[in-house]
């Protein structure tokens, strides 16, 4: 195996030795098969059709051989699936067949299910969203089947969570640190499992305000992935200092052609953006000298989308004081995110949230 190679794991890797607090055998890990695969009835509908395919992109970055197992009646999503599939950066192998094909001697050590039925099977996780909503479960049971919201944030949520309870068996996460999920609903809309709710219908077409996103790695990629499906219309302008490196492809979700290592994040997800209804900018410079330059200077900025890991940027942002500032940030093992809105002078700002370090 290469350097680069190790560089492109060592992400999930470390989070799982962070996790285990002892040493994992990265050649086992890597030789463990993980299949997934869906139900027609969810899969036929737009949110089926997300959860299986943001669970692609998440999966081939942490598991080595990724067997995909396809249904009769899927109509188009067999295409969508086996296109994706001939582009995808893996850790190792992407296979692609029907059921009637899938009659390896290799079993799988993890099963991400796409639709309702939860089976007595250890190895199993099934996931699926409602609008708002994301399901999931790896203990014996049914999903809601309800999927008729369309709703690719949903759509994602369910795939992330799904893809983690893999990452547990797959890693072998000790369950009291991280116990699987039993039969649980969670709401982007409302931020409850208690009280779980779809939320609004999305509008057919959505417009975007003038937006900023501020960093172009992992959580970058996921809101350009996001403004894609959303098929959204409008101005963004992307900021990001850094160019993609090799440790980029275990954590990027876009970064499928190894000719992006060493160029521009933000120039590469600009590209990827563009074409469509979005106008796409990009900059390579730290914020601080990109909100001293003509673009920023002259781009009444309403919507700043934060995706940093740098306490000083997330600072030097908050000068531009759009109308909406969403700040989200990841470690090895959480997440959170921070709004500061101009009509909400009470909430915090990132000046007042994100201390300056000591001298």
């Amino acid at each position: 195996m290469s350097a680069d190679f190790h560089l492109a794991v060592s992400r999930p890797m470390g989070v799982a030795r962070e996790l285990q607090n002892e040493p994992i055998d990265e050649s086992e890990v890597l030789s463990r098969v993980v299949v997934l695969t869906g139900e027609p009835e969810t899969l036929t509908t737009r949110n089926g059709a997300w959860c299986l395919l943001n669970a692609m992109r998440l999966l081939s970055r942490i598991v080595g051989r990724l067997r995909i197992v396809l249904p009769e009646g899927i109509g188009s999503l067999q295409n969508d699936v086996r296109e994706l599939a001939s582009t995808l950066w893996s850790v190792d192998s992407v296979e692609v067949l029907m059921e009637r094909e899938s009659n390896s001697e290799t079993p799988a050590h993890a099963v991400l299910n796409v639709g309702t039925v939860v089976p007595g099977d250890s190895r199993w996780t099934t996931i699926n969203s409602n609008g708002w909503l994301a399901r999931v479960s790896s203990t014996p049971g049914r999903l809601d089947g309800n999927t008729a919201l369309s709703n690719p944030l949903g759509a994602m949520a369910a795939a992330t969570l799904g893809v983690a309870e893999v990452f547990k068996r797959v890693y072998g996460i000790d369950a009291e640190q991280a116990p699987l999920f039993e039969l649980t609903e969670f709401s982007l809309y409302n931020l409850s499992t208690d009280k779980p709710n779809p939320g609004p219908e999305l509008p057919a077409a959505m417009h975007l305000p003038n937006t900023l996103v501020v960093g172009a790695g992992a959580i970058g990629n996921a809101i350009a992935l996001l403004m894609q499906q959303l098929q959204l219309q409008g101005r963004v302008h992307i900021v990001d200092k850094q160019e993609f490196a090799a440790e980029n492809l275990g954590t990027c979700v876009l970064l499928d052609d190894v000719a992006w290592i060493g160029t521009s994040k933000a120039q590469r997800l600009a590209q990827v953006l563009s074409g469509g209804s979005l106008k796409c900018t990009y900059e390579q410079s730290p914020i601080a000298g990109a909100a001293r330059g003509p673009v920023l200077r002259s781009m009444v900025t309403e919507l700043v989308l934060n995706a940093l890991d740098d306490v000083e940027a997330r600072r030097d942002t908050q000068l531009l004081w759009p109308s909406v500032l969403v700040d989200g940030g990841i470690n090895a093992v959480g997440a959170a995110v921070r709004v500061h809105r101009l009509d909400r002078p009470r909430w915090a700002c990132m000046r007042c949230g994100f201390k300056q370090a000591a001298a």
